[in-house]
This record gives structure tokens, sequence and C-alpha cells, in this order.
């Protein structure tokens, strides 16, 4: 039926727009606020990505120093030294369960192709 007190009710509702406008406002500087945050969240990160990729191609160089004399000099002679050890606890059955334990009787499967 109809509202018998019109005063109050014209109240109620320009309290209502008053607190939908205050909501609006609020959601519009969250918006706001959150859009700033995401774009320095993602320029933040874009420099570490950049300083990431320059500091990996410099490793790369120091790496590739390494890597090179590790295959020329160090690799034959661990491989050497592994191939005289399993040769070892073959003919001496004391040294097999421990030859055994580090798995050198095992043929490597990832060994890298020379």
């Amino acid at each position: 039926m109809e509202d018998l007190n019109p005063l109050a009710s014209s109240a109620d509702t320009s309290d209502l727009r008053e607190q939908v406008a205050s909501l609006r406002k609020t959601l519009f500087v969250l918006l706001v606020s959150l859009v700033v945050i995401s774009g320095t969240l993602n320029i933040f990160l874009w420099r570490q990505v950049h300083y990431a990729r320059a500091d990996l191609s410099g490793l790369r160089q120091q790496a590739g120093g390494v890597l090179a004399d590790y295959q020329q000099t160090t690799g034959p002679k661990m491989d050497d030294f592994v191939n005289k050890l399993r040769d070892y606890s073959k003919t001496h059955p004391d040294f097999a369960p421990i030859a055994n334990k580090y798995g050198l009787n095992q043929i490597p499967t990832n060994a890298p192709k020379k």
C-alpha cells in the first residue's frame, strides 16, 4: 500500500543515495590504487628480469671457460679414476659392496656426449 509518512521515505532514499555514491567513490579509488600497484609491481619484475638476464650472460661467459677446462682435463681424469675403481671392485670382493653402494658398477645413462 502507500507509505503513510512520505518525508521519512524521501529521507531514507536520499540517505541510501549518499551511501551508494560514497561506495562508488570508494570503489573507484580502490580500482585506481589497484592499477597503480599492479603497474609498479610489473615494472619492478621487468627490471628484475632485465638484471637476471644480464647476470646470466655474464655467468655463461665464465662458465664456458670452466666447462671447456672440465671437458679437456678434469673430465677424462675422473672417468679414468672411476673406471679404475670399477676394475678394482671386480678383482677385490671386499670393495664390491662399496662400489655397489655408490653405483660404480652401473653404466651411466646420462653421461654427456663427447
